[in-house]
């Protein structure tokens, strides 16, 4: 997405240092500061009805944990839509008053209210200086239960900050996080940083897979 933004705005490959909320940042500023360029833009991306929910989707639809996802997409919405199982998804504090027992919390929006997406590092900020209901209730999860989170990226700062802040107060009590990927890179930065200091186990496997083994036991 971060190659997309770039060479359709700025015209140019992103710097090995840039990621995508970098990149939102500078396409918002090249058009004074606007966002509407860039909100269409990943409307197009994320609102295609050409693009159907992938076996993932469907296994996280029957699996009756809580989740969290940093997508803007609709694809979980999708899933649980059509297998009849009633979602409740959540993008405001407002949307805690009253929810079902499947929640999905979509902590940088959704394209159906592109307005309010997490993108660029502006919007990074203010969602970690601002102490929403919401990050109460996961907060919470993270205590109680085993929680699907469901992103595009392991270096997400959001998700890090919620997991670090717990880890901090209760220390080695804190459950274990695992992080599930096809392949796992010991050499790279996300692998030893969210080993070190988050105390993440990596499992080599697909998403797929682990669920549909969550949901047989």
């Amino acid at each position: 997405l971060a190659q997309l933004l770039a060479k359709r705005f700025l015209k140019r490959e992103p710097n090995f240092n840039e990621g995508l909320m970098q990149i939102a940042q500078q396409v918002i500023w090249q058009n004074n500061v606007s966002r509407q360029p860039l909100e269409s833009f990943l409307k197009n991306i994320f609102d295609n009805p050409a693009i159907k929910p992938l076996p993932t989707h469907v296994a996280l639809a029957k699996s009756n944990i809580p989740m969290i996802t940093t997508n803007f997409d609709r694809l979980i919405e999708d899933a649980f839509r059509a297998n009849n199982i009633k979602l409740s998804v959540i993008l405001e504090d407002r949307d805690l008053i009253e929810y079902e027992q499947s929640i999905l919390i979509k902590v940088h929006g959704c394209v159906s209210q592109i307005e309010n997406c997490i993108i660029s590092e502006e919007d990074y900020y203010r969602w970690m200086s601002f102490d929403s209901e919401i990050k109460n209730l996961i907060r919470a999860w993270f205590l109680m239960f085993r929680v699907i989170f469901v992103g595009y990226s392991l270096s997400d700062m959001n998700f890090r900050q919620l997991i670090i802040e717990l880890r901090r107060k209760f220390g080695s009590s804190f459950r274990n996080c695992y992080v599930v990927t096809p392949s796992i890179d010991m050499n790279s930065y996300n692998y030893k940083f969210l080993s070190n200091v988050i105390g993440a186990q990596f499992i080599e496997m697909s998403s797929k897979d682990f669920l549909e083994q969550l949901d047989s036991k």
